[in-house]
């Protein structure tokens, strides 16, 4: 995915640029960072723009669930964020 590629590319081809060069994408929990941006992708950025298109087509039951999908997504990532 793309966040993958970026974190990729900052701590290799930028590394010498770095004054204290860091592991952005340590291998070690690389699947665990594609897994939660696939997570999030598909449950809080897609939700959204179906949220969107969902109100300008005046599709309530779309809207609806979209919106638990966000709102869910949210509460799930403060508490991992929370410990």
């Amino acid at each position: 995915m793309l966040a993958r590629s970026i974190l990729k590319m900052f701590s290799t081809s930028f590394a010498p640029l770095a004054a204290t060069p860091r592991a952005l994408l340590p291998a070690d929990l690389a699947p665990q960072i594609e897994a939660r941006h696939a997570h999030i992708y598909r449950t809080l950025l897609n939700a959204v723009y179906i949220a969107g298109v969902a109100i300008l087509k005046q599709n309530e039951e779309s809207r609806a669930a979209a919106e638990a999908n966000i709102a869910a997504t949210l509460d799930e990532l403060e508490a991992s964020l929370q410990g």
